[in-house]
């Protein structure tokens, strides 16, 4: 952050934190995907082992990043599953934290931008962690001190390690999606097909 600060020295940070499980399936298939017209032969498994590499040193530069007096002023930190149910509110957050005036016009258009590409336009993103070798425990104990740091919760439905092909990790499990807000339950019951 120092580099950036040095080019941009009024510049603030968003850290977006989401269950590293995800997040290294993820990255593993977005590498693929970029390899893929450049290389004959993909070792999906490198790909998954160096995921894990990469973003356990970025993990951990952001916590260190996070533990600087200094910045803290200057990072927001925004739980991905908050992001996603409510982008406008996370949004008008960020803008108080950091002093903006966040606009009825600004609000506006975040909002019909949302409603016109739900899910960032992206559609589902299909993808798995066991085709890129990624063992769940691994990348928990990896990630342990970010994941108790930023008291992120291992997700219910992530055994399969992504968000297209999520399994329940136990029946008992599916019981306790009707505890959640009403967003996550209804992740939550589109993947019950799945058991």
């Amino acid at each position: 952050l120092d580099s950036v600060l040095q080019v941009y020295p009024d510049a603030r940070f968003l850290f977006t934190h989401r269950e590293p499980r995800h997040v290294i399936a993820s990255i593993a298939k977005l590498t693929e995907l970029l390899r893929r017209p450049f290389c004959r032969v993909i070792d999906k498994c490198q790909i998954g082992r160096k995921a894990i590499e990469h973003w356990t040193h970025g993990a951990n530069l952001l916590l260190e990043a996070s533990d600087q007096s200094r910045l803290r002023d200057r990072i927001f930190h925004v739980d991905f599953h908050r992001l996603i149910r409510d982008p406008v509110g996370t949004v008008d957050a960020v803008y108080q934290k950091f002093g903006l005036e966040f606009t009825d016009e600004t609000r506006l258009r975040i909002s019909d931008s949302v409603a016109r590409t739900p899910r960032g336009g992206y559609g589902n993103n299909k993808y798995s962690g066991e085709e890129f070798g990624l063992d769940p425990d691994e990348i928990e104990h990896h990630f342990h001190n970010y994941m108790i740091h930023f008291d992120i919760k291992n997700d219910i439905f992530s055994c399969a390690l992504g968000h297209g092909t999520v399994h329940a990790q136990s029946r008992a499990q599916v019981q306790q999606a009707d505890q959640l807000p009403l967003a996550d339950q209804r992740h939550c019951q589109a993947h019950l097909r799945f058991l």
